[in-house]
């Protein structure tokens, strides 16, 4: 049975909170072969039991979706896509150095080399990296945590990635190696606790217990940055699903969005 924030229920089984140290979870609601797990301290809930690499059997992964530029998908979503765009190029300057982990067919990256940017990506779905690059995208097949490029971006954007990790800590570094000094990331993500999430409970779409192993709130999320050193530059809402309901588009207004943008800067090092 699902349960508010008022009511989880602590579980001595469910262990301790990897994203921030925190001793215990609680259950938020058990579904029977798959449960979410919620946080106190950081406020993001884990997927029990973790799923697997969900991208890395799944030849495809993005073909799912059915698009291959901005044009092909809702307004809505579209709509979402390029505020997080926007909230990325309003941190750096003209013709930057971009990176995007998990581009998929590059939906993104093909807005921002437009926009003048040195976008590039890294996939690892084989057949979405070739999708990219026969659209004319710069597009490597690889796993981000066998890149060797550091001190290379001056961003790395990562729209709804960060829920399919499963070490973040480890994910994170390697982020802020991969920038240079100044550089920041911009990270795109579902919010548990936005209100149409609140409201859908269980039946809500980003649950995906199949492949998302965290679902973070803004203020979680900067939680987990400010432990690994990055300091949170600006926050923004937006809703990407729902039909262009009321609810959706009430959700940012008031500050309960079902995704949000966030931007940081990496860690100083040796800060």
């Amino acid at each position: 049975m699902f349960v508010g924030n008022a009511a989880c229920i602590p579980d001595a089984t469910a262990g301790s909170c990897t994203l921030c140290g925190h001793p215990s979870l609680e259950v938020y609601f058990d579904a029977g072969r798959w449960r979410i797990l919620h946080c106190r301290r950081c406020g993001n809930a884990v997927t029990d039991p973790r799923p697997v690499n969900h991208e890395a059997v799944v030849p495809d992964f993005h073909s799912q979706f059915g698009y291959n530029t901005l044009d092909d998908v809702s307004p809505q979503w579209r709509g979402a896509v390029l505020k997080q765009i926007d909230l990325l190029t309003s941190q750096l300057a003209p013709g930057a150095a971009i990176l995007e982990i998990g581009c998929g067919r590059g939906l993104a990256l093909r807005e921002l080399t437009s926009r003048g940017y040195a976008a590039t990506g890294i996939e690892i779905s084989p057949a979405a990296a070739a999708a990219a690059r026969f659209n004319g995208l710069d597009v490597r097949a690889a796993d981000f945590m066998a890149l060797d490029d550091p001190g290379t971006y001056d961003a790395i954007f990562l729209s709804h990635v960060l829920e399919h990790v499963p070490d973040v800590g480890p994910f994170l570094d390697k982020v802020a190696a991969a920038l240079k000094l100044s550089g920041v990331v911009v990270f795109a993500q579902t919010n548990w606790q936005g209100l149409v999430p609140r409201l859908q409970r269980r039946r809500w779409y980003g649950w995906t217990p199949d492949q998302h192993c965290w679902h973070f709130t803004p203020q979680g999320l900067a939680t987990v940055l400010a432990l690994h050193g990055w300091t949170v530059l600006r926050t923004e809402q937006s809703s990407l699903s729902h039909g262009n309901s009321l609810l959706s588009r009430l959700g940012p207004v008031i500050g309960l969005g079902d995704q949000f943008h966030l931007a940081a800067v990496r860690p100083v090092p040796g800060g």
